[in-house]
């Protein structure tokens, strides 16, 4: 957690550390309370592309995550370096990075959940669309079949015996 990152950055003796991080140990079940907020509000043919974008973002993180702290904490522990020795500095940052994650999450616009009216609406529009479909299918088959006899054909796909018209059991005839 945040306050957890913060607290690590400036402990100063052992049983500091232990502290915080037994108390920050809550936060380990954010990841899939996360994951689950996230599914939770998010249509069913969307589930896929939420939970790959966590996931990914989340090995990215991973990744990157290491090295850069890392990174971080061996420039302020170095003794060749202008910067002041201070061996919380990763974890300062880290609490700037989910200070920054928290703004951008309060910026986003929760869209208001769908009330009945906008249910009858939105049946006003599927409702020609689905009465439609038999017409689209006979429009489909019927260009389908324009461009058979477009090709020379006559049209007809099946003679009387169930075959197409150059094929037999034995093969094309000749």
């Amino acid at each position: 957690t945040m306050l957890q990152q913060f607290c690590i950055a400036f402990v100063a003796e052992k049983w500091q550390i232990y502290a915080t991080i037994a108390a920050g140990t809550i936060g380990s079940v954010s990841f899939p309370a996360i994951s689950s907020i996230k599914a939770n509000n998010a249509n069913s043919s969307e589930q896929g592309t939420v939970q790959g974008a966590l996931f990914g973002a989340r090995a990215l993180a991973q990744g990157i995550g290491p090295v850069m702290f890392a990174a971080i904490f061996s420039a302020f522990t170095r003794s060749d370096t202008d910067l002041p020795y201070f061996p919380g500095a990763p974890f300062l940052f880290g609490t700037l990075l989910m200070l920054v994650a928290v703004m951008i999450a309060a910026y986003i616009e929760i869209k208001p959940e769908p009330t009945s009216s906008d249910l009858e609406h939105a049946w006003e529009g599927w409702l020609p669309y689905f009465l439609s479909i038999p017409a689209r299918i006979s429009t489909k088959f019927s260009r389908n079949f324009q461009s058979l006899e477009d090709m020379g054909g006559n049209g007809s796909l099946m003679e009387e015996g169930g075959l197409l018209e150059d094929e037999s059991p034995a093969g094309p005839q000749s």
